[in-house]
């Protein structure tokens, strides 16, 4: 397992997180991040459809399954995303509610954001154009 510099706040110093592939096959690849306390980020590149739905839906019920408080799911990678990507995804999304945690979405790929954008759930994905502005502190 790899180690990946994660920055800290305005005077905290960074942190190093732990990075792990979960799965480079043909047509799509996940990684992923753990803060070492309540976030994890998933990273999605290539094309999410039927052919690739199962891998990305296990990875991210795993994360929601850890407990953690926030899962942010990176598709700034993501060439395609199908409906079958897009059911995952509030799906997801709605189980982590259930359990106390939120689903963010980083999405900047016109392919994606339309979407999702367009059936009416940026909202339930907290879609967001920027990762560089990370999501509210979960103590706010």
């Amino acid at each position: 397992m790899a180690h990946k510099a994660v920055p800290g706040s305005p005077g905290v110093p960074e942190r190093h997180a732990p990075t792990e592939l979960l799965d480079d096959s043909e047509g799509l690849h996940i990684s992923w991040t753990y803060d070492g306390i309540d976030r994890i980020t998933v990273r999605v590149s290539g094309e999410i459809d039927i052919a690739t739905i199962g891998q990305l839906r296990n990875t991210l019920d795993g994360a929601v399954g850890k407990g953690i408080r926030q899962l942010i799911v990176d598709l700034r990678d993501v060439t395609f995303l199908g409906s079958e990507g897009l059911d995952c995804l509030v799906r997801v999304s709605l189980g982590a509610e259930a359990t106390g945690c939120h689903l963010y979405t980083i999405a900047t790929q016109r392919t994606v954001t339309r979407p999702i954008e367009i059936t009416g759930f940026a909202q339930q994905l907290r879609l967001r154009g920027d990762a560089a502005v990370p999501p509210p502190s979960m103590d706010d």
